[in-house]
């Protein structure tokens, strides 16, 4: 009876030791082959950078909008916060974060991402588990909308959990490591490779998480923050596959009465300035980030 409970020990054991094995390989395959878990430690380890111009979004703005660009443009001291697939209300509580340790910024521009169905409450489970104590208690797990909370929470306490997905990436990396290689500056994800040309993409309806918007407007507000919207350039097999796009501008420009900067204008752009579906490489992000900064000059109270 005793070896029995022994060995039951020993295998209970040795399976809690392969989890944490496990779990620490995965995390290190992810800082390697993914780009938002740097990112994710980059931005959660910001203190006492008071950056007077942050700059929120997905993956489309992190590629996007080069915040080196825009202060030689405006003068200000700016910062790209985006992160790959983060949705509004992950940038609401990395901001709320951030403003624990950092001074308020002047002034955010919110890069919206329109041309897809609306986003849930999602968080990123690394963002979960890293964010202050009283972001989390006040407002993460007050938020009834958020998706993927309760028991998933606790099975992402372990990394071989939380930390799966990288394994399908890893495997890209190893087939082709140039889609991989990527820097960043200011927050900005510079990726210099060139996609394919995309001639065709399957249908799909335009869609924005408006009860999360109204959040974080409400937030800035009463913070003093100023927020400004700003629609990027979307692919233009992109565009024509979407509906609904219509509606929703005028439902944020009629309804909620907020600043829109509408640069959704492909036919400024060559298949050399992407670097794969509606994502700007470095040559086009530069590109973009020029319009964006002369638009901005002419709409901002920046002296």
């Amino acid at each position: 009876m005793k070896k029995n409970i022994l060995k039951i020990v020993y295998l209970v054991g040795g399976l809690f030791v392969l989890l944490f094995l496990v779990g620490e390989l995965l995390e290190n395959a992810a800082l390697k082959v993914d780009p938002n878990e740097p990112k994710v430690k980059e931005v959660l380890s910001l203190n006492n950078d008071n950056y007077n111009t942050l700059i929120l979004g997905n993956s489309i703005t992190q590629q996007g909008i080069n915040p080196e660009v825009l202060d030689s443009i405006l003068g200000t001291k700016s910062y790209n916060m985006a992160i790959g697939g983060a949705s509004i209300f992950t940038m609401e509580l990395l901001l709320r974060n951030y403003l624990i340790t950092n001074e308020k910024p002047e002034y955010i521009v919110y890069g919206l991402y329109i041309n897809e169905k609306e986003w849930p409450d999602k968080v990123r489970p690394t963002i979960v588990k890293n964010l202050d104590e009283s972001i989390v208690s006040n407002f993460y797990e007050t938020n009834s909308d958020v998706v993927g909370r309760g028991s998933m929470d606790f099975y992402n306490e372990f990394k071989a959990f939380r930390y799966r997905n990288v394994i399908e990436h890893y495997l890209k990396y190893l087939l082709n490591s140039d889609l991989y290689s990527y820097s960043y500056k200011q927050g900005f994800l510079i990726r210099k490779t060139v996609a394919k040309p995309i001639k065709e993409v399957p249908p799909n309806n335009a869609g924005l998480n408006f009860k999360a918007l109204k959040r974080l407007m409400s937030f800035c507000k009463s913070k003093d923050i100023k927020l400004t919207l700003v629609d990027l350039p979307n692919h233009k097999a992109f565009n024509e596959a979407t509906s609904n796009r219509d509606s929703i501008l005028n439902k944020l420009r009629n309804q909620l009465q907020l600043e829109l900067i509408d640069l959704n204008k492909p036919e400024e752009y060559s298949n050399k300035d992407g670097a794969s579906l509606n994502h700007l490489n470095f040559h086009g992000a530069n590109k973009f980030s020029s319009i964006l900064g002369i638009k901005l000059k002419l709409q901002l109270p920046i002296e």
